[in-house]
This record gives C-alpha cells, sequence and structure tokens, in this order.
C-alpha cells in the first residue's frame, strides 16, 4: 500500500497590530496583494490586533495596514512559502491617511 501526500501551493500570513506603545489594534484592515498577480486577500485584526491569511499563492507580497487615527503602513516583498507559515508583526504610528507612509 502507498501513501499519497497532497502537495499543497499555498502558505498562511499571520501576525499582530500593534501601536508604537505595543498595545493591540482592533479592526484594523490588513491587505496582502500578491505583486505577480495583483490579487488582494484583506482581512480585519481581531480584538487582540491578531490577524491570519490562510491559502495565501505562494509569492511575493505586498502587505497593506489601514485604521483610522494612524498612518497606512506598507510592507514589500514579503514571501509566502508552499506550506508554511510566514510570521509578520506590524506597527502602526499615529497619523491620519494624509500623512506620507
Amino acid at each position: 500500500m502507498s501513501l499519497l501526500m497532497a502537495q499543497t501551493t499555498h502558505g498562511t500570513l499571520a501576525g499582530t497590530v500593534k501601536d508604537a506603545s505595543g498595545n493591540a489594534i482592533a479592526n484594523a484592515t490588513v491587505t496582502a496583494t500578491n505583486t505577480g498577480t495583483n490579487l488582494p486577500f484583506t482581512v480585519l485584526s481581531g480584538p487582540d490586533g491578531k490577524y491570519l491569511m490562510q491559502h495565501l499563492a505562494q509569492g511575493k507580497y505586498r502587505v497593506d495596514v489601514e485604521m483610522a487615527g494612524f498612518k497606512p503602513l506598507t510592507r514589500t516583498g514579503v514571501m509566502i512559502s508552499a506550506g508554511a507559515s510566514t510570521a509578520l508583526d506590524l506597527t502602526l504610528e499615529p497619523g491620519s491617511a494624509d500623512t506620507p507612509r
């Protein structure tokens, strides 16, 4: 009898959204955009600031975070690998959407 293992081409991105003091930020909008396909995936951070994005196609991503009262934040070059979980904690600074990133 042979066992076949399912192969996946997807990974996971998870982390916590915090302010500069280390406090969790709930309901922040976190968007991961695959830079190869330009397909976005958006979630909200939970009450503890944690977010989880599952089933992301492997590849390179741009991650954007937005929350009222804070400067928008962008991280580029985030790699998602097949079958792996990537940790990315995000720290927002006080400001507004009009403030440069």
